[in-house]
C-alpha cells in the first residue's frame, strides 16, 4: 500500500504528464492525455474533488483547438466530468454554458470556437439535464448560429446539439414542451424564407 506522501507525489507526475500531452502540439498525443482523464474522472480517492476543476481547466486549453477529433473527444470528457463532478457540477456546468454561448453569440468567433460551443452544448444536455434546462432560453435563441453556420460539419452538429436538448424539453410538462417546440418550428420555417444555402440547409435539418 502507498504511503500518503508517496501517494501525493504521484498525482502530482500523474498530472504533470496528463498536462504536457495536453499542451503537445501531436494530435495523438493531445488525445492521450484526454483519454487519461477520462479514465480518471470516477477513480474514488481523496484527490478526486480536484481532478474535477484541474481536468476542466486542462479542457479548456483544447476547447477549441484545430483538431475535430479531439475536439470531439474533449467535448466527451467534459461531458463526463459534468456527470461526475458531485457538488461542483452546478458551478461547472454555469461556467460552461456560458462560455460555450458566448463562442455562438460573438460575431468574431473562429469556425474552432463555434465547433467546440456547439459540441461542449451537446454534451452538457446529455450528461446534466437538470442543468442545462435553466440555460434553455438563452441556448435556444443562440444555436440558430450554428445550425445556419457556413460550416456544414458546425450545423450539423449544432443539430445533435439541439436534438439533446430538445429530448430534455420533452420529458417536461406539455406547456413548456409545447411553448419550446413551437419556437423551434417557427425558427425552423423563417429560417427557409433565407436564401442562403446553409441557412435553407440547417433549417432543414
Amino acid at each position: 500500500q502507498m504511503s500518503r506522501e508517496n501517494f501525493s507525489s504521484f498525482i502530482t507526475e500523474l498530472n504533470r504528464r496528463i498536462f504536457d500531452l495536453v499542451k503537445s502540439e501531436e494530435p495523438h498525443e493531445k488525445l492521450g492525455g484526454i483519454f487519461a482523464m477520462d479514465a480518471l474522472v470516477d477513480v474514488e480517492c481523496e484527490e478526486s474533488p480536484t481532478f474535477i476543476t484541474r481536468f476542466a481547466n486542462y479542457l479548456r486549453l483544447i476547447l477549441p483547438c484545430n483538431n475535430v477529433a479531439t475536439m470531439i473527444m474533449a467535448s466527451k470528457v467534459l461531458g463526463h466530468l459534468a456527470q461526475a463532478g458531485g457538488t461542483l457540477t452546478a458551478d461547472f456546468v454555469e461556467f460552461e454554458m456560458k462560455r460555450a454561448l458566448e463562442g455562438l453569440n460573438s460575431e468574431k468567433r473562429s469556425e474552432h470556437h463555434r465547433l467546440a460551443a456547439v459540441l461542449v452544448c451537446k454534451e452538457l444536455a446529455v450528461n446534466a439535464p437538470t442543468l442545462f434546462f435553466m440555460h434553455v432560453p438563452a441556448y435556444i435563441k443562440a444555436i440558430w448560429t450554428g445550425i445556419h453556420d457556413s460550416k456544414q460539419l458546425i450545423r450539423e452538429a449544432a443539430i445533435e446539439s439541439l436534438r439533446a436538448s430538445l429530448h430534455i424539453i420533452a420529458q417536461r410538462d406539455m406547456s413548456v414542451r409545447n411553448k419550446w417546440f413551437f419556437i423551434v418550428f417557427e425558427e425552423a420555417q423563417r429560417g427557409l424564407r433565407f436564401e442562403a444555402v446553409e441557412v435553407i440547409h440547417g433549417s432543414l435539418l
